[in-house]
């Protein structure tokens, strides 16, 4: 084994002996692998999966690990790779709740794909990837709604920071660009790509667009989010306003003892006005915006309340404080009458009948991304990886572990 290593390793500097005129010229010489167990930094290998906590955590993390590296090298048991290295390694991220259910950690592989250089009419390898392959085991999903209107430690009567949804409906919500992108998380056969195909066959060669596919794998027959619908939106947002209007009172007298310590230090109202903004009558304010939602939850039909709550995130809210119905968050106008765009959410919610206590850290959803650009190199590795990729192998990895 170590002779192998020594091999491996020497095969770098001879990349610099042999001379060329330019990079893509490289693209034909033989490639190499370097897999995690046989990483350039042993020491960093080390660190890799200490957020797992445990050991039998770490065990775990580094069986799956193991085991998605092994079936991206099958991926390439006929390819020939050549024109750069491929790098691969490990990491995790501290543990993480879906529905206040402990899964232990987030934990992925990656293989980061450098190509061969020519600088200096010397071959080298780049010391940056444009193209990349991650597979996120129980990845993270960030809430649609985050924004809050108070400072400290009243943010936190609103809004759990220290979890991945929130003790209210209204900031557990998660968002999906389109119906496309929702059936792949969701447990379908196919995957999601940015940029669809017909784009992609127009775009220049080069590392300046990057095109990134994704595929989800999730328990054989189940859903990992449920469709938020109009009704449920909507009464979530009346449970918003009460917290706030819980708050608000709250948030006023620690302002109010604050300012009264800092006029002696020449403070004036700019300040107080500054912190306090719509919450120093916010009274009137919430009864405006519960108002406007109430009458939407009476005045239409049970089918339209039924339908899924589509937003577009720069448009559904008031934002503008110089109208007299702005006040604290989420001053809501309307849906969305458009299903696709670059600002438009498709609304979900975590299932809970879906995601388990887990504290191991079993697999229980994996998110797999290849973002690629177009240049040879990066486009045979991108296309021999989706050829041959193997859904019942992954599908493995969260049906049996």
């Amino acid at each position: 084994m170590k002779l192998l290593l020594l091999g491996c390793f020497a095969f770098f500097p001879a990349l610099a002996q042999q001379p060329c005129q330019l990079s893509e010229e490289l693209d034909a010489v033989p490639g190499s692998h370097i897999d995690a167990a046989h990483t350039e930094w042993p020491a960093q290998r080390a660190s890799w999966l200490n957020d797992m906590k445990t050991p039998a955590r770490k065990a775990l993390a580094n069986q799956v690990l193991t085991q998605i590296e092994s079936i991206e090298k099958n991926s390439r048991r006929n390819f020939t790779l050549t024109g750069g290295v491929l790098k691969s390694s490990f990491s995790a991220t501290s543990g993480c709740l879906y529905n206040r259910k402990n899964i232990a950690a987030t934990y992925a592989f990656q293989l980061g794909c450098y190509r061969y250089l020519c600088l200096k009419n010397k071959r080298e390898v780049s010391g940056e990837y444009s193209t990349v392959l991650r597979a996120t085991v129980n990845p993270s999903f960030p809430a649609l709604f985050t924004n809050l209107p108070f400072d400290g430690k009243h943010n936190a009567l609103l809004y759990d920071e220290s979890a991945c949804t929130a003790g209210l409906a209204l900031f557990g919500y998660v968002g999906f660009q389109d119906a496309g992108l929702a059936a792949a998380v969701n447990g379908g056969d196919g995957y999601y790509q940015d940029v669809p195909e017909e784009q992609v066959k127009k775009l220049p060669a080069g590392s300046s667009n990057y095109i990134t596919r994704t595929w989800y794998i999730a328990k054989r027959g189940q859903t990992p989010f449920l469709p938020v619908s109009r009704k449920e939106f909507l009464e979530s947002l009346l449970s918003y306003y009460e917290k706030e209007r819980e708050v608000a009172p709250q948030y006023k007298a620690a302002i109010d003892k604050e300012y009264a310590a800092l006029i002696p230090r020449g403070y004036d109202e700019r300040w107080y006005k500054s912190k306090m903004s719509v919450y120093s009558d916010f009274g009137q304010v919430y009864r405006r915006k519960k108002e406007a939602v109430l009458k939407l939850l009476q005045e239409n039909t049970a089918e339209w309340l039924g339908k899924q709550a589509i937003v577009d995130v720069n448009r559904c809210w008031l934002t503008d404080p110089n109208k007299p119905d702005f006040g604290g968050m989420y001053t809501f106008l309307s849906f969305s009458e458009k299903e696709t765009g670059l600002t438009i959410q498709r609304i979900y919610r975590y299932n809970p009948a879906y995601f388990a206590d887990e504290p191991s850290g079993k697999p229980q959803l994996i998110r797999i991304t290849f973002r690629y650009v177009k240049r040879p190199f990066d486009e045979r590795i991108f296309r021999n990886f989706t050829e041959n990729f193997d859904r019942a192998a992954w599908q493995k990895l969260v049906d049996e572990l």
